[in-house]
This record gives C-alpha cells, sequence and structure tokens, in this order.
C-alpha cells in the first residue's frame, strides 16, 4: 500500500466539509445555545470575547489539522477495506464512530458528570462528519 494512492484532494475537500458543518453545527444557527448551557457558559461570558477573535485563529487552525488528519486517516482506512458501496463506506465511518467517539465521550457523562445533551450535540456533530467524509472519500476516489 502506497500512500500515494490517497486522493489529497479528496481529503482537503473532506476536511473543509469537516469545519463548515462544525461552524455551522455549534452557530446560533443550530446548537450554540444548548452547547453553550450544557457548559455553563453565559452570554455575558460570550460578550466579554467580542474583539478578541485573533484568539480564536490558533484554536481554529488545530481544528483544521485534526480534521485534516482525521480524514487523512480514514482515507487509509479505505484504501485497506475498500468499501464497495456507499453502505459500506458508511458502516465504516458509523463503526468508527461508536467504536472511538461515541465511547469515549460517553465518560464525559459517567465520570465527568455532563449531561446527555451535551453528549448528543458534540457526538453528533462528529458523527456527522464521519458520515460526509465517508461519503466525499467514496465517491471522490
Amino acid at each position: 500500500m502506497e500512500l500515494v494512492m490517497v486522493n489529497l484532494w479528496a481529503v482537503l475537500g473532506a476536511g473543509v466539509v469537516s469545519m463548515v458543518v462544525g461552524s455551522l453545527w455549534y452557530s446560533p444557527l443550530l446548537f450554540s445555545k444548548p452547547w453553550m448551557k450544557t457548559l455553563g457558559i453565559t452570554p455575558e461570558q460570550i460578550a466579554e470575547c467580542k474583539g478578541k477573535e485573533m484568539q480564536m485563529v490558533a484554536p481554529l487552525i488545530v481544528t483544521l489539522i485534526t480534521s485534516l488528519l482525521s480524514t487523512f486517516l480514514v482515507a487509509i482506512l479505505f484504501l485497506f477495506l475498500t468499501p464497495a458501496n456507499l453502505c459500506q463506506a458508511l458502516t465504516i465511518a458509523l463503526a468508527l464512530w461508536l467504536g472511538f467517539v461515541a465511547v469515549v465521550h460517553l465518560d464525559t457523562v459517567i465520570w465527568e458528570g455532563k449531561p446527555w445533551q451535551y453528549f448528543f450535540i458534540t457526538t453528533g456533530c462528529r458523527l456527522l462528519n464521519l458520515l460526509l467524509i465517508a461519503t466525499i472519500l467514496y465517491y471522490w476516489k
């Protein structure tokens, strides 16, 4: 297996889509208010952040890098498992989510006392991202 077989354009595209989905997911359009409530973040704390947008650059860059890395690793996994159809690609994504994302985030509910709503919001975003990544990588070979 050669890494050259990984379509880096597909990885880049899926990684960017993942960032866009995350931005929308945690925006006021979708789940920002319930997500902030589960973390105890108040509107006053958000107001204090106004004018400090440059402090968000480093976390956004790290998030982009981790998104691209995750997408690249799914692409490598697809080289080994070679899904024959979209259903198989999505099944792989679902298995990755269940085995690595949901299980790990479940600890935040059990041991850290985070509410179930937090679990569903955060893992829901990651599930959607993995399903989109799998779809993009499957079709954009």
